[in-house]
């Protein structure tokens, strides 16, 4: 059975840290945003465990951080 590991980005600062390039995606349903150098990404610790169509997957959420 194929597992896979998705980072679900939970973003609780404010949109004006980031930039939204979702003009620029080939796709037009996929969001995509561009964060400043050096931002991590932080687990919040929540972590789902779930299966679809025989795949397993591991959902870990994150926070952006930005260092000061």
């Amino acid at each position: 059975m194929a597992a896979s590991v998705l980072i679900n980005i939970c973003v609780c600062v404010p949109l004006c840290y980031i930039a939204d390039l979702s003009y620029l995606s080939i796709k037009p349903s996929e969001k995509e945003y561009l964060y400043p150098p050096l931002t991590y990404l932080k687990p919040t610790g929540d972590i789902t465990h779930t299966a679809y169509d025989g795949i397993k997957y591991t959902i870990i959420d994150v926070v952006p951080f930005f260092p000061s």
